[in-house]
């Protein structure tokens, strides 16, 4: 087996300009969703010291991602994919704002029910 058969073929980032834009921007995205989750989950823990619920965390963040990939292939192919992009991202760049800002104050509120 010669080096060149289990080495990655990165030609495409080299020649591809639009490809690179892509590949970047993918990186990108899936590192800040991986930072905010954990760092969502470790918050979580902090505040309550439960691991359910983190994993109840876990679970409302499933169930969203899940209702979006049953409408997200309908709704790619009837309305412009980067508007649809940026009317999706939005929100969700909004709502990672709040969740900076509640994390910053003195006291983090965590919404729970108090159900004893």
């Amino acid at each position: 087996m010669r080096i060149g058969e289990i080495v990655i073929d990165v030609t495409p980032l080299r020649e591809g300009r639009d490809f690179r834009l892509l590949f970047t921007g993918r990186f990108v995205s899936m590192a800040g969703n991986a930072i905010a989750t954990t760092a969502a989950s470790w918050q979580v823990y902090a505040l309550t010291r439960s691991s359910l619920a983190v994993g109840m965390l876990t679970l409302a963040s499933s169930a969203g991602m899940f209702a979006g990939l049953l409408a997200g292939g309908m709704l790619a192919d009837r309305h412009d994919r980067r508007m649809l992009m940026l009317t999706t991202r939005a929100p969700l760049a909004a709502g990672g704002a709040l969740l900076m800002l509640n994390s910053l104050l003195a006291r983090p509120a965590l919404w729970r029910s108090t159900c004893s």
